[in-house]
């Protein structure tokens, strides 16, 4: 339902206002040179924006300097699937 929900809110969006908001999400996102990001890796860049830039967020200032090299999603025995953030070296002070 939540995520059924999520969807026809981005639906109602013009590109106009989705473009700009996925080009600054995907700065949070580190690759090689040439190498694309996944969809996952999209999906969570923009979560950590969204916290980043939401009024109500008390971690936006440490969520700043925060960037990802990689998500991949594993399974956890029959509880289901976790996602495991790759977040290089030196972003941690």
């Amino acid at each position: 339902l939540a995520q059924a929900v999520a969807q026809s809110k981005y639906k109602r969006l013009s590109s106009i206002d989705f473009i700009p908001k996925m080009l600054n999400a995907r700065k949070k996102i580190v690759k090689d040179k040439g190498a694309a990001p996944t969809d996952l890796e999209d999906e969570v860049a923009k979560a950590l924006f969204d916290i980043e830039v939401s009024p109500s967020s008390d971690i936006k200032a440490e969520l700043r300097d925060v960037v990802i090299s990689g998500a991949k999603e594993v399974e956890v025995g029959k509880a289901g699937a976790a996602v495991v953030v790759h977040v290089p070296f030196r972003v941690w002070k």
